[in-house]
């Protein structure tokens, strides 16, 4: 007969499956995968990686709705097919119902639904996936309460190490058109291990980026304040979604990554960026990209993002490797180790001899740099004050097979 035992972590109880059996029709246990179910009133599939427990039933032979008193499901992360909040924890109607969630799509085979969680100012999070936005989204808010909308993350568990930031929809205050500093509205994150000296300055419009931040394996929580300025009166909005990733995940960027790929193709922008360059670089960044390695690739090629600018600060009129022996991109660079040109590789018709980029020219014109060092990284030093306007970067990378 199987076995199950009770822990209790963080003050929530985790069931422990020690054993599955499946002998005996009159009491089994089932560790099930369930697929989302679609009906007209739902848009797209989803697949939720979600384990149910069954005791005394045979779920092949019953209706999902004669066994509900006999079914657990065990909290995994989903799809909702909605637009704007597109991730939510597959939960039992009834706990979705009783955590204030939004049930979307079925889920479990259709024991569960993908529950919606979203929190707004003063409020705290125990999930591992739910949403931060401000109180009226999707409509602005030109102020709220003591001028910081705080979030308060609680572990789901003692062994969360990461916690992942995607800015689906943030329209704050821009930076200092000057200084390029976070004067009005800013972004700040606090606590369990959360170092702010490791976390840049963020304001502006941030839509699509995303970063981790390191935090301890404890109970203690993380708070993500959203500073808005009261003396603004201009309409703000924010919608970030809000992951908690265990110490042993496969998902864990590595150490030293605030951004982290994991494709084999894709863009990395500055904070604030967009690609008409109607956007101001933020100032006070020094952080590192990264880029998963992949089975079969061995170099990476970056790209100047067609129809793109890119423009960073350089006080030295002069870019990398136009001239030998140039003390270029000294305060304000982005920095590609091991950058070399594409086909000739370290051969003396190579113009780029320096893997800072800055200025208003990308790869001495070539537009394009190759790399084999490994790990694929990308490092981004803005100082503060910048002392005028700047646009940022946009570059795409791919990788290339071996």
């Amino acid at each position: 007969m199987g076995s199950h035992r009770m822990r209790r972590v963080c003050g929530a109880e985790v069931l422990l499956l020690l054993q599955v059996v499946s002998f005996a029709e009159g009491l089994q246990v089932l560790n099930l995968a369930g697929q989302a179910s679609t009906s007209s009133n739902t848009l797209g599939n989803s697949l939720a990686a979600t384990q149910i427990q069954t005791l005394g039933f045979n779920a092949a032979n019953l209706l999902p709705n004669l066994l509900s008193n006999f079914v657990r499901v065990i909290p995994a992360s989903c799809t909702t097919g909605l637009g704007t909040f597109t991730s939510g924890i597959c939960l039992s109607p009834k706990a979705c119902a009783a955590q204030g969630g939004t049930a979307t799509a079925s889920c479990a085979m259709n024991f569960g639904t993908c529950c919606v969680l979203r929190y707004t100012c003063a409020q705290t999070a125990l999930t591992t996936c739910h949403y931060f936005s401000n109180p009226s989204y999707p409509n602005t808010d030109t102020a709220v309460t003591g001028g910081t909308c705080g979030l308060t993350v609680q572990p789901c568990q003692n062994n969360i190490c990461q916690i992942r930031l995607d800015f689906e929809d943030v329209d704050i205050a821009m930076p200092d058109a000057l200084t390029g500093n976070c004067n009005v509205d800013n972004i700040v994150i606090t606590g369990n291990g959360a170092n702010p000296s490791k976390i840049p300055n963020l304001c502006g419009t941030l839509d699509g980026q995303h970063i981790y931040i390191n935090v301890e394996p404890t109970c203690n929580p993380t708070t993500i304040n959203v500073d808005l300025n009261a003396a603004n009166n201009n309409g703000r909005k924010f919608n970030i979604k809000v992951t908690q990733i265990p110490c042993m995940s496969k998902d864990l960027a590595p150490p030293g990554c605030l951004q982290y790929y994991n494709s084999t193709s894709g863009t990395v922008t500055s904070f604030n960026y967009n690609a008409q360059g109607q956007m101001k670089l933020i100032a006070g960044q020094n952080y590192a990209t990264c880029i998963a390695s992949q089975p079969g690739y061995c170099s990476i090629t970056w790209r100047r993002t067609p129809n793109s600018t890119f423009e960073l600060p350089d006080p030295v009129e002069c870019y990398p490797g136009t001239t030998a022996g140039c003390n270029c991109c000294h305060s304000s660079y982005i920095l590609i180790p091991g950058a070399t040109c594409s086909g000739v590789a370290f051969d003396p018709a190579c113009s780029i001899r320096d893997p800072r980029f800055c200025g208003d020219s990308f790869a001495a014109g070539r537009h394009e740099t190759v790399s084999w060092h490994q790990p694929f990284t990308l490092f981004t030093y803005i100082p503060q004050p910048l002392g005028a306007m700047y646009s940022g970067y946009s570059l795409d990378y791919t990788l290339n097979r071996c």
